[in-house]
């Protein structure tokens, strides 16, 4: 017999992208502990870190490295749909500061803990949930808005297969970019 309390179940999404998805508070926040809002492991770049922190948890707003941090941005989204649904939500937040799209692609091992595409596969496969992610995020963009724009397709292309291979339930994919030129004026 197995007992468990603190049992949620909701709606799962994810994050990916660079700073901008990754959304850390960039001063004080309140009200950033809601019970309907979870988050599991942590985003940090030590992977003994991430392979260490294995648990679900109430999620963050206010960072985006510590256990249960999602940031700013996905946190108030959680909350919203949570108290306008009812239903509960999980999200792990994957995003690297300042990363190209590049550096989001999957390696041969997707599940390779020294890629960013790993460890957001890496927590989202322990925390059982690879089938069951409603939506995931992807917010990024200004990083390539120099020559590497005319890979951005094709590298996109190959980052939504993978996607769609590793979460195979997955039903949108919500696309925030930011404007060309972002960096250059």
């Amino acid at each position: 017999m197995l007992n468990a309390d603190g049992v949620c179940s909701g709606d799962i999404f994810l994050v990916a992208g660079q700073s901008n998805a990754l959304a850390p508070a960039r001063s004080p926040t309140t009200a950033t502990s809601y019970v309907w809002v979870r988050s599991f492991g942590t985003n940090s770049t030590i992977i003994s870190e991430c392979q260490s922190d294995t648990s679900w948890g109430i999620a963050d707003g206010g960072g985006s490295v510590h256990h249960s941090q999602i940031g700013v941005w996905p946190y108030r989204f959680g909350k919203i749909i949570a108290d306008s649904t009812g239903i509960p939500v999980g999200i792990i937040n994957g995003a690297r500061d300042g990363s190209r799209i590049i550096s989001n692609l999957p390696p041969t091992n997707h599940t390779d803990l020294n890629s960013i595409y790993g460890k957001m596969l890496y927590r989202a496969s322990k925390a059982h949930i690879t089938a069951a992610v409603k939506a995931l995020f992807w917010y990024q963009g200004e990083g390539d808005a120099d020559s590497a724009t005319f890979l951005y397709a094709s590298r996109f292309n190959q980052l939504y297969n993978a996607w769609k291979q590793d979460y195979p339930d997955l039903s949108k994919i919500i696309l925030l970019q930011i404007r060309p030129g972002f960096l250059t004026g």
